[in-house]
């Protein structure tokens, strides 16, 4: 590649390009011209039949793993909506406020603000100031506590996509931590939530779909 600063350029010098078939060149913002030609892209090589099995069972790994997590996330968000505030439980609804909070603060999370506000019967897509007052108005005017675990529910960003695994598609999943989902697993158990042997195996990285050897049956089992 050349490059010729035009601050300092000679017009009747030209540019010397010698044989400029094929050149492109591209001006930066501090008057820097650029010449270069795009290099050949190499013949992409062959894949062997255990490089195609390979991928194909990494992808069906993803999708596998991905699968459990929506059914995770559907466990979790069913539990929450069935949840009413009584005296017997009102200290660990506190509780689940509390860790959202300091989970959320420590991990620069913020709540779902679509879902707060749709909690408070207003259109997240309106106006933004009529949007603002209007939700706010009606949390501040709420008389009862009836909304309070999935409001609470929301501080923790909870979504289909929540999960424990890598989302580097060109690998086999990894576990990763997801210290979010950590805490609210926490509440949930607290309020009495009973995690899966799945849950449980997405979480502390001994779930099936972590291990890397063999393809994945149609059941979601390794063979």
């Amino acid at each position: 590649m050349k490059c010729i600063n035009l601050d300092n350029w000679e017009p009747k010098s030209g540019f010397r390009l010698g044989n400029a078939d094929g050149i492109l060149y591209y001006i930066d913002n501090w008057g820097t011209l650029s010449f270069y030609r795009k290099r050949k892209r190499a013949a992409s090589e062959k894949k062997s039949q255990a490089q195609i099995e390979e991928e194909k069972a990494i992808a069906d790994a993803h999708a596998a793993i991905k699968e459990e997590e929506e059914i995770a996330f559907d466990l979790r968000q069913k539990f929450v909506q069935n949840l009413t505030v009584t005296q017997k439980n009102i200290g660990l609804i506190l509780r689940g406020a509390a860790i959202g909070i300091v989970a959320a603060a420590t991990l620069y999370k913020s709540p779902d603000r679509n879902a707060l506000i749709k909690m408070m019967g207003v259109d997240p897509d309106g106006k933004w100031d009529e949007t603002r007052d209007r939700a706010v108005s009606a949390a501040a005017s709420l008389t009862n506590n009836d909304l309070a675990p999935e409001i609470i529910y929301a501080q923790f960003q909870d979504s289909k996509k929540n999960g424990y695994h890598s989302s580097y598609l060109a690998e086999w999943p990894k576990h990763e931590k997801n210290l979010m989902l950590d805490a609210l697993y926490a509440w949930l158990e607290l309020m009495g939530y009973e995690m899966s042997d799945d849950e449980k195996g997405l979480q502390n990285g001994t779930h099936r779909l972590f291990t890397h050897s063999g393809n994945i049956d149609n059941g979601g089992e390794r063979q």
